[in-house]
């Protein structure tokens, strides 16, 4: 699905089929009523919508972004059983979002798939979690609330969930491999793990520094 594909079109649901496995930054640019997607479980690429490739992120042209960027109306995101992965930059600053359910298929969060996405509050993970990696910038700049139990997951990434600063805890265990700015926030240039922890059951013996609980 090409970038601006169906930019500016008034729908409020769309069913994607299972056999889209690419789409480009934009493709539902600014679909203002769009509140249901049904996610495909073949997708695994975004374009970047300038050069219609996959090459290196540029910021400062944010030619990567999220399909659905401008979706406002889009608040939940049910992602279906059966899929295993969520690509790179796939919900990057969707800023609307507002809870992900994810289903007990996936196994990797692939890096900034939920980057940016400020109005995030919650992700919910299936009771029979097989999530093995969170990559880089998956959560980072979110706005998460509650205890979040990793206790699942294998791999943590540099800065996964970087800028949650009203996260309330987190729970992993000593057997991950956990980054050491997974929980960081970069205010003034200084790694802190996110002030608002009221619950704190994070052990690793693959950690590079200690972590400082403020």
């Amino acid at each position: 699905i090409h970038a601006y594909a169906f930019q500016n079109c008034l729908f409020e649901k769309i069913d994607i089929p299972d056999s889209v496995t690419t789409m480009s930054a934009r493709a539902f640019y600014n679909c203002t009523k769009l509140s249901e997607v049904g996610y495909p479980a073949g997708w695994t690429t975004v374009l970047n919508y300038y050069t219609n490739n996959t090459t290196s992120y540029n910021d400062g042209n944010s030619y990567y972004t999220s399909p659905f960027e401008g979706c406002t109306a889009l608040k939940k995101l049910r992602v279906a059983e059966g899929v295993t992965m969520i690509p790179k930059h796939a919900f990057r600053k969707a800023t609307g979002l507002e809870e992900v359910v994810l289903p007990s298929t996936l196994n990797a969060i692939e890096y900034g798939a939920f980057y940016g996405c400020t109005a995030l509050q919650k992700i919910s993970f299936s009771s029979e979690n097989n999530v093995q990696i969170i990559s880089q910038s998956a959560f980072e700049g979110c706005n998460l609330q509650d205890t979040v139990d990793l206790s699942a997951v294998c791999v943590i990434s540099n800065y996964a969930f970087a800028g949650n600063q009203d996260l309330k805890g987190i729970i992993c265990l000593f057997d991950q491999c956990v980054a050491d700015t997974a929980f960081s926030d970069m205010k003034n240039g200084i790694y802190r793990v996110c002030k608002a922890f009221q619950v704190c059951s994070l052990f690793t013996c693959h950690l590079n520094s200690p972590i400082l609980f403020l």
